[in-house]
């Protein structure tokens, strides 16, 4: 232990001749969480818990490569993950817990809604919002600043009402995700001009919009 009350950690039984992983251990014990890291970093000393005798930077950058951000890996295919050279089965499943973890306890949607970084992230933060949503739901995500809203397409201007709804929640900028139950719907369908000016007229930039259907996310 150190003077100033904080454990420093060692790790004998992984070869680190180096001190690297220790250095990498210490910086986030010190910094109390990942603060100032990379998401290679990140990602690579996760990767200590499960892989010991391994060059965990380059596998961390062959993640990154693949996948592009931390949370679209975690958010993959535990076999795609497992496939990237250096991963393997048990280390995907160890990251993938990570993410379950945190959806159950520790996430919060307005944060989420707010970083997210490509279709794939918008397709499973939209799922996991609307998963209680018991018919076709229009979902508002807010690209800046975070937020969301999710309506019912049950009423009789189910999109004015979305768009009032984000204007409460304090959106000035969404992606708008309708969530459709039956599979087979065109995306013609989708009044997507009337869905705009409804946003327009509430002073809120609609930044992308999908429709979502069958498991499937297309732009609209």
């Amino acid at each position: 232990m150190n003077p100033d009350g904080k454990t420093k950690y060692t790790q004998p039984e992984v070869s680190d001749p180096s001190g690297h992983r220790a250095r990498l251990r210490n910086r986030y014990i010190e910094a109390g969480g990942f603060s100032g890291f990379t998401q290679e970093q990140i990602l690579e000393m996760l990767l200590f818990f499960v892989i010991e005798r391994q060059d965990t930077h380059k596998t961390a950058k062959r993640i990154l490569d693949r996948f592009g951000t931390v949370y679209a890996a975690v958010t993959a295919p535990e076999s795609e993950l497992a496939s990237v050279e250096g991963v393997g089965e048990t280390a995907a499943g160890f990251l993938k817990s990570l993410f379950w973890v945190y959806q159950m306890y520790g996430s919060r949607p307005e944060r989420i809604a707010a970083n997210l970084e490509s279709d794939f992230e918008v397709k499973i933060c939209s799922e996991r919002f609307l998963e209680d949503a018991g018919e076709d739901a229009i979902l508002c995500l807010g690209t800046v600043g975070g937020g969301y809203a999710i309506c019912s397409l049950d009423g009789e201007n189910p999109y004015s009402e979305a768009a009032k709804k984000a204007k409460e929640a304090g959106i000035n900028e969404c992606a708008a995700v309708i969530r459709l139950r039956s599979r087979g719907q065109e995306n013609s369908e989708i009044p997507a001009g009337e869905i705009k000016s409804a946003f327009r007229e509430q002073g809120i930039k609609l930044s992308a919009l999908y429709l979502l259907s069958g498991g499937n996310l297309t732009h609209l």
